[in-house]
Order: structure tokens, then sequence, then C-alpha cells
């Protein structure tokens, strides 16, 4: 389990790095929709698509465990093997593929891309007016990788997740 006394931290931490998400609406098509095949297949926007869209999903878990509602609860049977340890890293992996539903569209528009970013916005959102449940939340949801998460490891995941993103970002365009 992931302690819950860091939930704060890091709705806080997910709530700042949302805005450096939402500041590559503002760049050139160019650089947004740009792919450098030799840091990713995919282009800064097709990253925020998918991370926005990751977050939006994660965070209504977090939701849904902390207000004890939703379908997919269960008794937790455990995390996978080291995913304790890199969620209390901070750091994902290489080398993992997205699930096909929550990978950008082959066809990815400017209006898509900012429905995406204003999911993930709204979850952020909505994990705030739930904050002080998370630690009380005795449920789990799985991840296709992961194993069962309870709602602070959500939330975790969901800023570790953007956090990667955000480098692979970085690194597309060039540092920029």
């Amino acid at each position: 389990m992931v302690p819950p006394a860091t939930s704060e931290r890091d709705h806080r931490s997910l709530r700042r790095l949302q805005e450096q998400v939402e500041r590559w609406l503002s760049v050139p098509d160019a650089l947004l929709f740009a792919v450098n095949p030799g840091v990713s297949d995919w282009s800064p926007a097709h990253h925020t698509y998918h991370l926005s869209l990751a977050n939006e999903l994660s965070l209504q878990n977090v939701v849904s465990l902390a207000t004890e509602t939703g379908d997919l609860r269960r008794v937790s049977r455990g995390m996978r093997e080291g995913v304790a340890e890199i969620l209390g890293r901070g750091r994902l992996p290489p080398g993992a593929r997205a699930p096909r539903f929550v990978s950008p569209p082959a066809r990815l528009t400017p209006e898509a891309l900012a429905d995406a970013v204003s999911g993930g916005r709204a979850g952020i959102a909505a994990v705030g007016g739930v904050l002080a449940r998370i630690a009380r939340a005795p449920l789990a949801i799985p991840h296709q990788e992961l194993g069962d998460l309870d709602a602070a490891g959500w939330l975790r995941f969901a800023r570790v997740h953007t956090v990667h993103h955000l480098q692979r970002i970085r690194a597309i365009a060039g540092g920029a």
C-alpha cells in the first residue's frame, strides 16, 4: 500500500504538473504534433492526450474508492511485485506500452487534445473534494499492469505517470 499521508502532497504536485500539461496546449502545432522517432513514436500531443485520459480514469478510481461507490472496487489482492517500490521511487520503468483504451486516436485533433486535458483537470478537481477520505478508503481497483491499487495508490500512479510523460514530451521537443 502507498502511505496515505502523502495523498495531499501527491494531489498538490499533480495540480502543479497539470499546469505544465496545459502549457503544451499553447505551443505551435508544428512542435506539439511533431514526432521525434529517436525518442518516441508519439508526438508531445499524443503523450499529452494519453496522460490526460489516463489521469481522468485514474482519478475517477480515486473518487470511486474514497466515496465507496462503483462496481470495480474489491478487496485488494495486492500490487504486483516491485510496484510499491516503483511508486515509492516515483519513476516508471521505460518500455511500457499504453493500453488501447488510453491510446491517442490515429488522427488526433487540437480539439480532442483539449478535451482530454480538460478531463484530466476535472479529475484533479474532483479528487480535491475527497482528499480527507482517501486514507480511509478500504478497497482497491485493479490496474491492468500494476495489480490492485487503493485510492492513495491510484493518486500516486497518476502523479508518477504524469511526471514520466512530461519528461518524454520535453525529450521529444528537444528540451523545450
